[in-house]
């Protein structure tokens, strides 16, 4: 018994024994089950005739039901949608054994998302992948196997296709805006560099399409440039309406953010002499800045070192102090032991004359 057949007796069992639904719905729940299932093993895929045939089942079912039909004949469409099931199951294993390759290519393809970005080519592809299943569940090997392999290329293609949409699409769209609007007649040069950086990045993917790192950053350099592009061709149109007092503003527009970074950096800002002077003054403040920092940080590195040096120093030193205080005392405490021996003795020899006693010590003993 397959996986389906006793996926759908456990279903069953369970929906008698809670007797929570009729005879014709716990069925028909069952069948619902074991369709869903299937579909997230892409049974539907790999054995198309034998699922859409139990599918079918299924909404015939369904309709009985819903008009009331007979609970057996509801039960028999069940039974055969579940044998259809069966089926299906086992020409997706066939499939999954004989045609690997393809299946694994339309995998990718589906996480390339090809439907949404190539729907046109991923319908060919679909349409010859479903030709090479068909000729599996007729058991035709080899007539399956030569499909499968023209399935293979078109959904090798179809990937390559979707990953190109998804990676280059918005560069593209610019591109095509800024040639629509005759950008090249006014800013040729960022459009051809956006052009540039579109084509290295399609010949990455050419050459690798499934490490997008450098075509993404490359695409999104096109995108910018062609952004600019648009910008330049927007600005000069606006001073071309009026030459005179709209150049004027526009070198005023371009003169205040300068002013107020340079106030943030407490240089004075002149333009009588153009721009570049200003923003040479600033260059030079920002290097000057930075190598501050570079010298603030390097400093303080060195003063964290020293710290540290001192820290190990200061418990060298404790450590050093410590053992001092212990041998101090240590020896105070031999020296009140020997002023007590003393006092003992003395104590003793006193208590006799030097003719009825002598007395000894032997260590720290008074004989």
């Amino acid at each position: 018994m397959s996986w389906y057949a006793w996926s759908i007796c456990a279903l069953l069992a369970c929906a008698l024994s809670a007797g929570a639904q009729s005879a014709g719905d716990s069925p028909l729940e069952a069948l619902r089950a074991a369709i869903e299932q299937a579909r997230e093993a892409q049974v539907d895929a790999l054995a198309p005739t034998s699922f859409e045939a139990a599918l079918r089942e299924y909404e015939v079912a369904m309709r009985d039901a819903e008009r009331g039909r007979n609970p057996e004949r509801i039960r028999k469409r069940v039974d055969a949608g579940m044998a259809l099931l069966d089926k299906a199951d086992a020409a997706a294993r066939s499939a999954r054994q004989v045609l690997s390759g393809v299946i694994r290519t339309r995998d990718e393809a589906l996480s390339a998302q090809a439907p949404r970005y190539a729907p046109e080519e991923w319908a060919r592809a679909a349409a010859k992948f479903r030709d090479a299943m068909l000729q599996i569940e007729r058991n035709n090997i080899q007539n399956a196997q030569r499909r499968a392999a023209e399935a293979e290329v078109l959904l090798r293609q179809v990937e390559l296709t979707a990953i190109k949409t998804a990676t280059l699409d918005e560069a593209r769209a610019l591109i095509a805006q800024a040639e629509a609007a005759r950008v090249e007649r006014v800013a040729p040069r960022s459009l051809n560099a956006a052009r540039r950086y579109l084509a290295r990045a399609e010949q990455e993917i050419q050459r690798n399409r499934y490490d997008l790192s450098v075509p993404e950053e490359l695409a999104a350099q096109a995108s910018y440039e062609a952004r600019h592009a648009l910008e330049i061709a927007r600005v000069i149109e606006r001073v071309s309406r009026n030459k005179d007092a709209g150049l004027e503003a526009l070198i005023l527009e371009w003169e205040a953010p300068v002013k107020d970074i340079a106030a943030e950096m407490n240089v004075p800002a002149r333009f009588d002499q153009g721009l570049l002077v200003p923003l040479g003054e600033m260059l030079e403040y920002a290097r000057q800045q930075r190598q501050e920092l570079v010298r603030l940080r390097q400093e303080l590195e060195d003063r964290n070192g020293q710290i540290e040096a001192l820290n190990a120093e200061v418990q060298r030193l404790e450590s050093r102090l410590g053992g001092v205080s212990e041998e101090r005392l240590a020896l105070q405490r031999r020296v009140i032991a020997q002023e007590r021996l003393r006092a003992n003795v003395a104590a003793v020899e006193s208590a006799f004359t030097s003719t009825e006693a002598r007395v000894y010590r032997q260590g720290d003993d008074v004989v």
